[in-house]
């Protein structure tokens, strides 16, 4: 991705990481996938910041972690074959000893690499904790805008199973934990402790949206519309899942409203 002379720094690292994934086999789709899945990301923060109209500084750190965040899912394709962090590792812990490993960060100050490691961290996390710097957690809610608003094309455009590790029949006959149901319908982020088949994960993913920060970020997803698509060409087979189904994507999508005309 081509990026303003501005962002030396991130000019240099995107080189240093492009050449880190040509470690990995990019014939296994896990990898590929997860190539694609990088850049996307990268344009998707560019977008945000752009919309905020914040300094190079902070941009040039966002497109950073938007680059970085997801270092550490090569090496837990290759040694675990899986993206579910609970068979494997957490893998923004591991993305973030990546970073420090390679020395991605050596361009930035040590307050800089600080910021960017943390966001790394907590990107995948239920939510961001209360201590963070105004700064940090601004880079934080950055990074976890941008790869929700890329993960609803993922889970939209890639192999369903690669994610919830059951096909799109298989899930046509499960029902969503009450819990999950629960806390979807109170808008809250979905706990993965409280996920108990691969239909509670999608209903995850439709959550992310109450965790979204930035208005740029929920209108373009909204706008893409990939968060339907599954929900949408799937034709469940317990009429109390289908209904259910209806009225999750009836209060998400009065909630994204609402939150437009903020």
């Amino acid at each position: 991705m081509e990026m303003q002379s501005a962002f030396k720094k991130y000019d240099r690292c995107a080189r240093d990481f492009a050449q880190y994934a040509k470690q990995y086999d990019i014939s296994d789709p896990q990898i590929a996938l997860k190539v694609k899945h990088t850049w996307k990301v990268v344009e998707v923060m560019k977008e945000i910041c752009q919309s905020l109209h914040l300094d190079d500084q902070t941009t040039e750190e966002a497109l950073t972690t938007a680059l970085l965040h997801d270092a550490g899912r090569f090496e837990q394709v290759a040694r675990w074959h899986t993206f579910i962090d609970a068979k494997s590792t957490d893998h923004a812990k591991l993305s973030a000893e990546v970073i420090e490993k390679e020395g991605f960060l050596k361009d930035f100050s040590a307050q800089a690499q600080n910021r960017i490691l943390k966001a790394v961290f907590w990107h995948n996390k239920l939510a961001i904790p209360q201590d963070l710097s105004p700064e940090e957690a601004l880079l934080a809610k950055l990074i976890r805008d941008a790869d929700k608003t890329d993960i609803f094309r993922v889970f939209a455009q890639e192999d369903v199973q690669a994610a919830a590790e059951s096909t799109v029949d298989q899930i046509a006959l499960m029902e969503i934990t009450p819990k999950v149901y629960e806390e979807f319908m109170a808008s809250h982020s979905i706990n993965k402790d409280d996920r108990r088949n691969s239909l509670d994960i999608w209903v995850s993913i439709l959550a992310f949206f109450y965790d979204m920060n930035f208005a740029c970020a929920m209108k373009k997803a909204r706008e893409q519309k990939y968060y339907r698509q599954h929900f949408d060409h799937t034709d469940f087979a317990n009429p109390d899942t289908a209904q259910k189904v209806k009225e999750m994507l009836e209060h998400l999508e009065q909630y994204l409203d609402a939150k437009m005309e903020e």
